[in-house]
């Protein structure tokens, strides 16, 4: 998050970090399922709410 989004680094809160199970989320118009590999919930420094952080690792051989 520093190195590529600095700006949005600055902004969150990593002293609230929830990491939550993996979860389904169906694309309606194109008739797929996919599934969040990582999914991190956490605040923005003195803002109200939540945001959801999904990060999806890719490896090719």
């Amino acid at each position: 998050m520093q190195l590529f989004f600095p700006e949005a680094y600055q902004a969150i809160d990593f002293t609230h970090l929830k990491f939550l199970q993996q979860e389904v989320f169906t694309d309606v118009t194109a008739k797929e399922k996919h599934i969040v590999d990582i999914l991190v919930e956490t605040r923005v420094k003195e803002e109200p709410g939540l945001i959801l952080v999904h990060v999806e690792p890719q490896a090719y051989t």
